[in-house]
């Protein structure tokens, strides 16, 4: 379980958007805390990338990678935008696919909490290669 901070009251905002993978254009975006996002990968925003999987229908997302610049790591930001996140997907009607090992070691954390119950698919018996989705 995750401990108790001042920052499970940020707001985390979802940031919609195309996203340039390998040579592929995906559906999906980015969470992070404030009012917009820079849109610097590896700058100076924590963030957790999602990308839409299947079809649209499917209500699928992968939330495959999550950055905190270094000099705010151990604060608890990835754990509030990872927690922001798992809460809209479960409002959204959302499964995830955690594909980023930070995500996975969150969830598991976490598995009691009502943000994971349901949301959270389970990855065994399936290959998940780097931020790309193998099944």
């Amino acid at each position: 379980m995750s401990t108790p901070s001042e920052l499970e009251t940020v707001t985390v905002k979802c940031f919609p958007g195309k996203l340039q993978l390998n040579e592929m254009e995906m559906l999906g975006g980015v969470f992070a805390i404030g009012e917009e996002f820079t849109g610097e990968e590896n700058g100076t925003q924590s963030y957790l990338l999602y990308e839409h999987i299947g079809l649209p229908k499917s209500k699928m997302v992968a939330f495959s990678h999550t950055w905190t610049p270094e000099n705010e790591i151990g604060k608890g930001i990835g754990k509030a935008i990872t927690r922001g996140a798992l809460e809209w997907a479960k409002v959204k009607g959302y499964k995830v696919l955690p594909t980023c090992s930070f995500v996975k070691k969150f969830a598991d954390d976490n598995k009691d909490e009502e943000f994971v119950k349901g949301v959270v698919m389970d990855l065994k018996g399936r290959r998940v290669v780097s931020n790309n989705v193998k099944m």
